[in-house]
């Protein structure tokens, strides 16, 4: 993945992406990439222009799967292991990382803002929304 500077075409940085290295663009133009660390995986938030900003870890995570972002600073993500998911809240802003439940599977994509960023699966196929207080609302009802 490389980085340019619009409209000059100026390459900003080089950033390695494989089978291992998934990234996608925030709404605010910055970068996160899932990584392989350790025995878990790690999310990297990217600057503009390519510089790291912070990285989030997830121990014992084989999988990230990157949600939707509510909020400028918020981005939702599912860590799963297995078949067994659990959602979280990341404060891009101050680095913490907050959970919001197990069995939760992403529905919405990085670029998807507002209440639909707040969309969830369940285990037994339902879609809900995760409220900021951590409420779960049923939107669809399994099959």
């Amino acid at each position: 993945m490389w980085l340019y500077a619009l409209p000059a075409g100026e390459l900003l940085a080089s950033l390695p992406a494989d089978r291992e290295r998934v990234g996608a663009f925030l709404a605010d133009g910055r970068v996160v990439m899932s990584e392989r660390a350790g025995e878990g995986r790690a999310l990297r938030l990217l600057a503009r222009d390519g510089r790291e900003e912070r990285t989030f870890r997830f121990p014992g995570a084989k999988h990230l799967r990157l949600g939707g972002q509510p909020g400028a600073d918020d981005l939702l993500v599912g860590a799963g292991v297995d078949d067994r998911w659990t959602a979280y809240r990341l404060d891009l802003r101050t680095g913490l990382i907050a959970e919001l439940g197990r069995d939760l599977f992403p529905a919405a994509n990085p670029e998807t803002a507002g209440p639909a960023a707040r969309l969830f699966r369940t285990a037994d196929g339902s879609l809900v929304e995760i409220a900021e207080d951590g409420t779960r609302r049923v939107v669809l009802p399994p099959r």
